[in-house]
């Protein structure tokens, strides 16, 4: 079964590298949709953590409305190019009491991977369930602090006690199901709890993760939310620059404008509406166009946002922590489904890639 994985994953390499998509359509023509739709499901958050920009946001307080992540969910099924939908931007995803229908609706019409970030502080028992049952494929819990003193001073307004409650009962009910997903990425910043907290983290929460399912451990710094805070400096001169987001992602929001990044929290940059348009049209209309040439020509600078950013530094990237401090199989999960579940997402990965390739090869030559 592994010497199969490690063919399937061996033979993805060769479709992407002999497609160059990686390398050269970030330069060249974009894909006709994005790979990955972020829709704000809401930019409500009952918290005012000190590394975010909540506190900045001067935008309008809202729900996405079903009706209209009905039809977002539509454009994007069947799409080859689509691989994830974030149901969350800036705001907690669990204000939205509708979520756990949308993420089942996004299952239902075939979304390959389904993701929300959260801080768990509204993760009911209730709300366990119902995202574990509605088919949700991954999740990400941040959490930052191992002491009451320490988690409180930075996700103000929140609850320690209540916070680790919520987050053991999500695993015990991921348990009692005997559910393959979601996949939790537990997320730690060093820089705000403190270096020393790091071992307290590991020591709680591995026991809980489980590699069968495909849990990690991650570890990130401290952006700057494109101007919105001030932790990092800019390093890496202009020219040198290069943003995905342009390129690969759509981030949506609440009520349907459409802005370049999750870190243009106050919707400053409008690059469409879908409420009046479709994903595709926006995506390829004359004003994105115009952005993603800003660029490729290296003048990322004459956007407010863009030339405040440090994402395209790398500075506060997520990164996985050694394998040795990784979660070990717990064997919660039959072993046969574990492997089919790989299985299955790697012959996915190689059915869309291969698409992917034959409707793209001509733009590539």
């Amino acid at each position: 079964m592994n010497l199969l994985l490690k063919l399937l994953n061996l033979l993805r390499k060769r479709i992407l590298v002999t497609s160059r998509r990686h390398y050269q359509w970030p330069l060249a023509a974009p894909l006709d949709f994005p790979r990955v739709v972020h829709i704000e499901n809401t930019n409500a958050c009952p918290a005012r953590c000190v590394m975010c920009s909540m506190d900045s946001m001067s935008r309008k307080v809202g729900i996405m409305d079903f009706a209209l992540f009905e039809r977002l969910i539509g454009e994007c099924a069947g799409r080859a190019e689509v691989r994830e939908v974030h149901l969350h931007g800036f705001g907690e995803p669990l204000v939205d009491k509708d979520l756990a229908r949308k993420v089942a609706l996004a299952k239902r019409l075939g979304i390959p991977f389904t993701y929300i970030v959260t801080n768990a502080f509204l993760l009911t028992e209730q709300a366990s369930y119902e995202l574990i049952r509605a088919g949700l494929d991954g999740i990400k819990f941040s959490f930052y602090g191992m002491t009451r003193e320490t988690y409180e001073k930075v996700h103000r307004h929140l609850h320690f006690e209540k916070t680790v409650q919520n987050i053991e009962r999500f695993f015990q009910m991921r348990d009692r199901l005997k559910a393959p997903n979601p996949l939790v990425r537990f997320q730690f910043c060093p820089d705000l709890a403190g270096p020393e907290e790091l071992p307290l983290f590991f020591q709680k929460w591995r026991p809980y993760l489980d590699a069968d399912r495909g849990d990690l451990f991650y570890t990130t710094g401290l952006h700057n939310w494109a101007g919105g805070k001030d932790y990092a400096a800019l390093k890496v001169p202009e020219h040198l620059r290069h943003c995905a987001w342009p390129f690969m992602h759509m981030q949506i929001l609440w009520d349907g404008r459409v802005i370049p990044c999750v870190f243009d929290y106050n919707g400053t940059v409008a690059l469409g509406d879908v409420t009046h348009d479709t994903i595709e049209e926006i995506w390829r209309s004359p004003r994105y166009e115009s952005f993603r040439e800003i660029w490729r020509q290296k003048r990322s600078a004459s956007v407010p946002i863009c030339a405040k950013c440090d994402d395209p530094d790398g500075i506060f990237h997520p990164r996985p922590v050694d394998a040795a401090l990784q979660p070990t199989a717990r064997r919660v999960i039959p072993q046969a489904n574990a492997r089919s579940r790989r299985l299955r997402f790697a012959f996915q990965d190689i059915r869309r890639d291969v698409k992917l390739e034959l409707k793209y090869r001509n733009r590539l030559t």
